[in-house]
């Protein structure tokens, strides 16, 4: 079969797959839980894991990182500062 277009195999491409989909049968909705209960509680345990890492997380680095320095530019200007001063000014918004 000599085709002249590229388009004519678009086409004919297409008419095979719409005849090949037609002959399956749909497919039917599947329940995803392997046990309801078990995968609720591993999950609910999952995320309180992550929460409290983050709280952790949360506390311990200003705490660990409270004596150290940092720079920042402010107004075209490199100033160096406390990291409390530079949690402060973040926290609170100045």
């Amino acid at each position: 079969m000599i085709l002249k277009y590229p388009s004519e195999v678009w086409v004919n491409a297409l008419e095979k797959e719409i005849t090949v989909s037609q002959d399956k049968q749909p497919d039917k909705r599947r329940s995803y839980f392997v046990k309801k209960d078990f995968q609720f509680r591993f999950i609910l345990k999952f995320c309180l894991l992550l929460f409290i890492g983050v709280i952790i997380s949360t506390v311990l680095l200003p705490l660990f990182s409270w004596a150290t320095l940092t720079s920042s530019f402010q107004q075209s200007r490199l100033v160096v500062n406390s990291v409390r001063h530079e949690f402060d000014t973040i926290l609170l918004c100045k």
